[in-house]
């Protein structure tokens, strides 16, 4: 189990690189929701591949980030997508989120206006430049596929070679190298 998401009834999605859930709930594929009403755990659609590292849930849509190539429909199609995905409540199917990341989704979180921030280990995020961080803005017409957006400069660096490593406990004017 690598990522928990709560919705709005308090149902537990549980994403991570497992095929079981529960006593007897298999063909799970990376991803299962516990009803706590029900205390019963099943599928989403018919999950994803490889890995979820990251979820967030807005009113309609699970967004689901990770190491992903495919989407599996509860009808049993399958669908190609870039380490990040969107599953429609109300539709209850996978929507994809356009030319998406080329490297790993290993975080997400929603703004206040609902919109999707994805930090990973990507470099393209849409087809455009984005190291490190895009931004999705989502709207009620793209059912939560969203647009990619990447931030402006500056993105998040690398530390620099001459950085100094200081023990914990200690400050730059009290250590001596």
């Amino acid at each position: 189990v690598e990522a928990l998401a709560i919705d709005s009834a308090d149902n537990l999605y549980v994403g991570g690189r497992f095929y079981e859930a529960g006593t007897g709930k298999s063909d799970c594929n990376c991803i299962v929701k516990w009803d706590p009403i029900n205390q019963t755990w099943s599928n989403i659609g018919k999950g994803v591949d490889v890995s979820i590292f990251s979820m967030a849930i807005n009113s309609g849509t699970l967004f689901v980030g990770g190491q992903l190539h495919e989407a599996h429909q509860a009808d049993g199609s399958t669908m190609s997508i870039s380490n990040i995905v969107a599953w429609d409540f109300a539709s209850e199917t996978w929507i994809p989120m356009g030319r998406a990341l080329n490297d790993k989704a290993l975080a997400l979180a929603l703004d206040k206006d609902g919109n999707l921030l994805c930090g990973g280990i990507f470099s393209i995020a849409g087809g455009m430049v984005s190291p490190f961080f895009a931004k999705y803005l989502v709207s009620a017409s793209t059912k939560g596929a969203g647009i990619v957006h990447n931030p402006p400069a500056p993105y998040p660096k690398k530390p620099k070679a001459s950085a100094q490593y200081l023990p914990f406990g200690k400050d730059k004017a009290s250590h001596k190298n």
